[in-house]
């Protein structure tokens, strides 16, 4: 069968390209684990950049300056981008920082155990101290 040509006009990141193969190849991820966002996505796109820098497929926002320059937007709208940038550069952080995925794989490990009857569950996990502190 042919696939379909899909052209996509959207600010992306390299870390992008991962979850949007996994869409294009159906296969089932966590969206949560992943930095990046599927491009093929209903989500603005977003590129991030050194001193607290960006580009959306609006315009683009200088941090040293705290300038934007782009379509009209209202204070709100910039204000909620660089919220998500700060929140993406602080979980970034605290990934490397605590070996999340060390973390991460020890529990998806134990998830798959056949004969596992620990009581606990994901949402039990969740509230495990370096959870909380993301």
């Amino acid at each position: 069968s042919k696939m379909k040509n899909v052209e996509v006009d959207k600010t992306c990141m390299s870390i992008d390209v991962l979850p949007t193969v996994y869409n294009l190849f159906n296969i089932e991820y966590d969206s949560r684990l992943f930095a990046g966002n599927d491009i093929l996505s209903t989500r603005n796109g977003l590129a991030i950049f050194n001193k607290r820098s960006w580009v959306s497929d609006k315009g683009k926002y200088y941090g040293v300056d705290s300038k934007y320059i782009g379509e009209e937007v209202d204070d709100a709208y910039i204000k909620n981008m660089n919220n998500l940038m700060n929140n993406k550069i602080n979980i970034s952080k605290l990934i490397v920082k605590n070996n999340y995925y060390k973390f991460l794989i020890k529990y998806l490990k134990w998830t798959t155990k056949k004969d596992c009857t620990n009581k606990y569950n994901l949402q039990t996990v969740d509230k495990v101290k370096f959870v909380n502190s993301l």
